[in-house]
């Protein structure tokens, strides 16, 4: 998923929660079955989102959601956020 003009989003009280809500939905959509719709029989697809920001550097935004439960990634003008698997999936099984 790609989040155009994330700007805005940088200083809301609900940031980290929104941040978390996709990543864990993108996860259980993802874990449940494959893009063809039968259940899943290959490892799971580290799940990502993309934010594009317009006004605010991408490291600015990526300090301002840190959070134990997420990895923040800068790549360019590029913000990633997807879920720790050390935290969600501390075992080998389920993990990519």
């Amino acid at each position: 998923m790609v989040v155009h003009g994330a700007d805005v989003l940088l200083g809301a009280d609900h940031l980290k929660v929104f941040m978390m809500v996709l990543c864990l939905a993108a996860d259980r959509a993802n874990t449940a079955v494959d893009p063809d719709g039968d259940l899943r029989n290959q490892p799971v697809v580290i799940e990502h989102f993309v934010f594009l920001l317009d006004d605010v550097r991408a490291e600015e935004f990526a300090a301002g959601i840190k959070d134990p439960d997420v990895v923040v990634r800068v790549e360019g003008d590029f913000l990633m956020v997807a879920l720790d698997l050390d935290v969600w999936r501390p075992e080998a099984a389920g993990r990519p």
